[in-house]
């Protein structure tokens, strides 16, 4: 962890909030026409140095329009930010939040009064575009209370390692609980001043881990040592625009590589049965060429945080060729398909989600609305119940009790042809 917590070492930056060190910080009343001036720019800012890629502003209570200039200018190299006893506030907190850059591995915010706002600022932003790479986090003294534990624990990245929450008193089981249940790669949680009673206890006990300091209230975890390094894999050649790499138990760095190094002319790619996880899925879906037709991730877990970090990318990025997609047991339930829904591109017209058996009416009506061209929708094992049938019928499509080739629970629908275009005016 990087001098998250690391006061001691104070830079001052008098001239990044446009005062000399001499400056008084109360002075007579300024003149109407320099209050207009002031409030017409934002102070141009002087950033300090990095130090190892740490940036560190400390106790020089920025102001909302500096954390707006900061925040639109970070310095090229930085992976680490500490931004401690700036009176950020929720305001201030949910302009650095969407503005945060995707290469930090840790962060610190301590002491700014974000409050549960602030948290469920930051949880927004982490679900729309997860920093993948964050290891540290601290978040002492800041007001928060269980709402916005509840909010951020789900969508605090999975390479997150140690949290610290010390001195966010309004913390209760229900915040424990939360991030007991959604952080499995946690080490190391700081809840000094925080009353943890024995449900939350449980609750910690339960997901392995095991309190080493009673008096500070820090609770620590072994992770189950990591599996063996997947193989090192030669892609295959492709085979008419395909690649097809399936059952490698592709590991991250697998994922990273490959995702950099896309075989020419490849229109279509098959990672089915590759353990990929959310984690996986974040980076492929980032890095999907645009030119695919097909896509299939079969097999691969990758949960509803896989499924909104696909819809993410296919928002910010559309891949408007594309055809086909498969996303069979993945464990996507409705929260995934709600996302992903409105963000597949408008192309595509074949769409595997069988064995999502999560997904109920909610993501069934979602598909219905939003996928005007697709013609063939393949839900086997999924409990489809009267109202999301409904939502199909009335959408154009017809079901298919058993399906000579694809399963059960088969849905189809015939489009109209295209309008002929109107002759040409002589």
């Amino acid at each position: 962890m990087k001098k998250l917590l690391a006061s001691a070492s104070i830079i001052t930056i008098s001239s990044l909030i446009g005062l000399s060190v001499e400056t008084p910080l109360i002075a007579s009343k300024p003149s109407a026409n320099a209050v207009a001036s002031s409030a017409a720019a934002a102070p141009v800012f002087q950033l300090p140095p990095l130090e190892d890629g740490t940036l560190s502003i400390i106790k020089q209570n920025l102001s909302v329009a500096n954390i707006d200039v900061l925040s639109q200018n970070w310095p090229p190299g930085m992976t680490a930010l500490s931004l401690d006893a700036n009176n950020l506030g929720p305001e201030g907190m949910q302009i650095l939040a969407q503005r945060l850059p995707e290469a930090l591995d840790s962060l610190g915010v301590v002491y700014n009064n974000i409050g549960d706002a602030g948290a469920i600022a930051l949880a927004n932003r982490l679900q729309e575009r997860p920093i993948v790479g964050l290891k540290g986090l601290a978040l002492n003294a800041n007001n928060i209370g269980d709402a916005g534990i509840i909010a951020l624990a789900p969508h605090l990245p999975a390479s997150l390692k140690k949290l610290w929450l010390a001195d966010n008193r309004k913390i209760g089981d229900a915040g424990i609980i939360a991030l007991a249940e959604h952080l499995p790669n946690l080490t190391m949680l700081i809840l000094y001043n925080i009353k943890v009673s024995q449900a939350g206890q449980n609750a910690l006990i339960a997901a392995g881990f095991k309190q080493i300091d009673e008096r500070e209230n820090i609770w620590e975890r072994e992770l189950d040592a990591p599996a063996a390094a997947a193989p090192v894999f030669q892609l295959p050649p492709l085979d008419e625009g395909t690649l097809s790499i399936i059952k490698q138990n592709l590991s991250v760095a697998n994922i990273d590589v490959l995702s950099q190094n896309w075989p020419p002319g490849m229109t279509a790619l098959s990672l089915d049965a590759n353990n990929l996880g959310p984690e996986g899925m974040q980076i492929l879906a980032q890095r999907l060429p645009e030119a695919l037709d097909s896509l299939g991730v079969v097999y691969n877990n990758i949960g509803d945080a896989g499924a909104i970090a696909l819809a993410n990318r296919l928002q910010e990025r559309p891949i408007v060729g594309l055809k086909g997609l498969a996303l069979n047991a993945n464990n996507i339930g409705d929260a995934g398909i709600i996302a992903l829904a409105p963000s597949i591109p408008k192309s595509v017209r074949k769409l595997w989600l069988a064995d999502n058996r999560k997904i109920s009416d909610a993501g069934i009506t979602a598909l219905a609305e939003h996928l005007p061209n697709l013609t063939l929708l393949i839900l086997d094992n999924i409990r489809v119940s009267q109202a999301g049938q409904n939502a199909l019928i009335a959408a154009g499509f017809k079901r298919y009790e058993k399906h000579k080739y694809l399963g059960q629970n088969i849905w189809e629908r015939e489009l109209p042809a295209p309008a002929a275009a109107a002759p040409a005016q002589e």
